[in-house]
């Protein structure tokens, strides 16, 4: 076999090693980026744990009043974002689906409005209760809305 005849074989296998490659490589790129909703949720998540340790806490008020102003921030610039699994719900469906989420998204916004009023009132237990509400709701409102393999990857932290 002559140098040029192996060199199209070899090229030849390159290729098709890439053809098939290639597909993979895209869809593991595909999984790894995130939606912008999801950074913004990754966010309160961040917020949410730091607040685990701060709500009882008197001592710590200036600490979790900050982390309620971050949810508060995060959860206005959610409310005006489409959940990428809209995509998947029929065309006929969709607007209740999104104004589904508003709606939980608004009712989010109000819990953490009372939690931090609860606060900066000195109620540190009704600022606990809704907290715990509000780590209940986030599981519901994952499931209701957020894309499987998105639920695999926030489980895994």
């Amino acid at each position: 076999m002559s140098s040029h005849s192996r060199l199209c074989v070899f090229s030849i296998i390159a290729l098709l090693i890439a053809s098939i490659a290639a597909p993979r490589f895209a869809k593991a790129e595909e999984h790894v980026k995130k939606s912008e909703l999801r950074k913004q949720m990754e966010q309160m998540d961040e917020s949410v744990k730091k607040l685990k340790r701060t709500i009882r806490k008197a001592e710590l008020d200036k600490e979790t009043l900050e982390q309620i102003a971050k949810m508060e921030q995060v959860v206005v610039t959610c409310k005006a974002m489409v959940p990428s699994k809209a995509a998947t719900i029929a065309p006929a469906d969709r607007p209740k689906y999104v104004a589904e989420y508003q709606k939980q998204m608004a009712a989010l916004l109000s819990d953490i409005c009372q939690m931090e009023v609860a606060v900066l009132s000195g109620d540190h237990e009704k600022a606990h209760t809704l907290y715990v509400k509000i780590k209940d709701d986030e599981d519901k409102g994952h499931d209701q809305f957020m894309p499987d393999e998105d639920k695999a990857a926030a489980k895994e932290k």
